[in-house]
């Protein structure tokens, strides 16, 4: 019997040990006032999310125009070879009003067909051949004699003018700087009024727009050419930046 016993006690404490053990997780697993703790609740970080925006105005300084030729003709080689000449002819012009040979850039080369609904057949008629080019004006005042330049030299479209600056680095880094500061100014009010104070920078994203500055699509024949250089306002323009910031609340 009393072998027995001692045999029995071994398991017996294993038990009591386990217990114990489980007494413990559990007990550790709770805080002194009473409450559970989680994994989630001990991480205490909080953070504020703002988005800041910053806007500088410029002027423009490249106008970018659109404009070319358009030649009809019931044989395909006779509008092509209108339209070619036409259009070196255009070419030179801009040239000789100091537009640079690497600022002119071929956009459209198009031909399309006219046709007799009326008839049974739809036969063919004629042939339209267009050619534009897009021409970057690098001296802004001098935008609408060179648009009357080529006007006089054959071009019969005027599909657009817009404005841009060559360089938007210094914009930029302006307008950057300004959203930067917005964004902790609101920073700074959201954790005052939540009687908090503001830590560092989490994280921070950005992104910004150059917007292009367009002047309605025209269309000027030759024939008014007579009328004299357009006068070109290019206006300001504005480079926006946005940012949106995380910083730690404290």
């Amino acid at each position: 019997m009393r072998s027995m016993l001692q045999r029995g006690t071994l398991p017996l404490a294993g038990v009591l040990v386990a217990i114990a053990l489980v007494g413990a997780v559990v007990i550790s697993a709770w805080d002194h006032d009473g409450s559970r703790v989680t994994a989630a609740e001990t991480d205490t970080t909080r953070t504020i999310n703002v988005s800041g925006e910053g806007r500088v105005s410029m002027t423009p300084d490249v106008a970018i125009l659109n404009l070319g030729v358009m030649s009809r003709d019931p044989q395909l080689a006779t509008a092509q070879q209108g339209t070619t000449e036409a259009m070196n002819a255009v070419r030179d012009a801009l040239i000789d009003s100091g537009v640079k040979a690497e600022d002119i850039q071929t956009s459209t080369y198009a031909v399309n067909v006219e046709q007799d609904y009326n008839q049974p057949n739809q036969p063919i008629i004629g042939y339209y051949v267009i050619q534009t080019v897009t021409v970057k004006v690098r001296q802004i005042d001098s935008a609408g004699t060179v648009i009357q330049a080529a006007v006089d030299a054959g071009a019969n479209q005027v599909n657009g003018i817009s404005f841009t600056l060559e360089d938007t680095s210094a914009a930029i880094n302006k307008a950057r700087e300004l959203a930067v500061a917005d964004a902790r100014d609101r920073a700074e009010h959201l954790a005052d009024l939540s009687n908090a104070t503001l830590g560092p920078v989490q994280t921070i994203t950005e992104g910004y727009t150059t917007p292009v500055s367009p002047v309605r699509d025209s269309a000027m024949p030759a024939a008014e050419s007579a009328a004299g250089a357009p006068t070109i306002d290019a206006g300001t323009m504005e480079v926006t930046v946005n940012v949106s910031v995380t910083y730690v609340m404290q």
